[in-house]
């Protein structure tokens, strides 16, 4: 260690850290740390001391705690020399309380919790908790994630009481990320569940219903709301909420399931949220083989959401209308446009001049066969206007006896890089 200290104090500041921020900080200031005054100096730089995971493996499923001699040696040496540049913690169950008890964290503004037992989840977000040694009204992100455990109802109950201290406690959150994998029904919550500064939700509902619920006014601030659902049937019920969303500009809903629920629930919810720029949606509408998408359902999306900028369509059912005299769709902010697994007819909905007028601004993903179809082999004059617009053009080649050359089609697409994938 003393030849690599001389030769790391030979090096200039500047090439010390390009050097350093290259490693896991973590390491960093375990190894260097109170060896000189210069290698202090540099390691107690915000880039290594403001955001520190003290747990080890962050996977899908589990994490695990740091090394015994490698937390004993922050508890009692690194930390109080860094508690003053620390802004975010992550931290796993088993060491959370010894660390937030080792020092005080004035500029703690960030906080992740992983892998935390229901029980241990239930009680410590109320008045004796390891949490008392951190100031909760300056913490404005919160990740949350929960061990497995008991039946789905049982989760459901606990997951909401836990929720429910989360946002007495930390009452100036603006990201909360509640674990995805741990459900949460706001059909019978108390009244107590709101907050007003909120702006960025990532949670998991039971189904489709609990998103009237969790927009009914609650959570006003909204700005970017990740929802996930885990049950198929939603609740019949009447709720008359039709008060508009301003703020919410992004909008993500995962519901793998079949819904009949599209025209009484999720087209009333999204007409509500008038300045909607980003909508990602992944339904299973249940009558989608009887109900084909018209030009005018298109004309409706532009109206209701004039800032989209994504759009992905999954439909294989022949639109039913002729639309020679309807008005030109409009897309004045679009850049992602996914029509992968969709009718012929819809590529032509998107691509024809007379049906729609693309920005100059999309990256388009498709089939190669598909649009091979509907541009007659990328020669027909009615489409070729919003091709020539495309930025990227991303195809994926079906059949693989077909031998596609893209210098062969770059004529008809002179403005996009494109990509082929079999």
């Amino acid at each position: 260690m003393n030849d690599s200290t001389i030769q790391l104090n030979d090096l200039p500041d500047e090439i010390l850290m390009m050097i350093l921020e290259k490693l896991w900080n973590i390491r960093v200031l375990y190894s260097l740390i109170g060896i000189n005054r210069k290698l202090d100096r540099i390691t107690c730089d915000p880039v290594f001391t403001r955001y520190l995971q003290l747990m080890n493996g962050i996977s899908h499923n589990s994490v695990g705690q740091l090394p015994e001699i490698v937390l004993n040696r922050f508890c009692s040496d690194i930390l109080p020399k860094i508690h003053r540049h620390i802004r975010r913690l992550d931290l796993e169950s088993s060491t959370m309380e010894r660390i937030l008890s080792t020092s005080n964290y004035p500029n703690l503004h960030q906080l992740g919790l992983f892998n935390l037992h229901a029980k241990t989840a239930a009680s410590l977000f109320r008045s004796k908790s390891p949490l008392n040694h951190i100031d909760a009204n300056q913490i404005d992100l919160l990740i949350i994630d929960i061990k497995q455990y008991g039946d789905m109802c049982e989760r459901s109950d606990i997951n909401l009481l836990i929720f429910t201290h989360i946002l007495t406690i930390f009452c100036n959150l603006k990201y909360f990320s509640f674990d995805t994998s741990q459900q949460l029904s706001f059909g019978n919550s108390p009244p107590n569940i709101f907050s007003s500064t909120l702006v960025e939700l990532h949670v998991s509902l039971n189904d489709l219903t609990d998103c009237l619920y969790l927009l009914d006014g609650r959570f006003s601030q909204l700005y970017t709301l990740r929802v996930y659902t885990v049950r198929e049937k939603s609740t019949h019920v009447i709720i008359d909420n039709k008060d508009k969303l301003p703020n919410l500009k992004y909008f993500s809903l995962d519901h793998r399931f079949y819904t009949d629920s599209y025209d009484n629930l999720i087209i009333p919810l999204l007409q509500r949220m008038i300045n909607l720029e980003e909508l990602d949606l992944y339904l299973k509408i249940s009558r989608i083989q009887t109900v084909p998408f018209e030009h005018e359902f298109f004309l409706r999306i532009t109206q209701a959401f004039p800032n989209v900028k994504i759009l992905r369509l999954d439909n294989e059912q022949p639109q039913k209308k002729n639309h020679q005299d309807s008005s030109i769709t409009r897309y004045f902010h679009l850049t992602e446009l996914h029509l992968l697994e969709v009718h012929d007819d819809y590529i032509e909905e998107f691509l024809s001049d007379s049906k729609t007028c693309l920005p100059n601004t999309v990256d388009l993903t498709i089939e190669y066969e598909a649009m091979q179809r509907v541009t007659e082999n990328f020669t027909r004059s009615t489409t070729q206007i919003n091709c020539s617009k495309l930025i990227r053009l991303n195809l994926y080649v079906l059949d693989d006896e077909n031998d596609v050359n893209l210098d062969d089609i770059k004529h008809y697409f002179p403005r996009a890089k494109i990509f082929a994938k079999s």
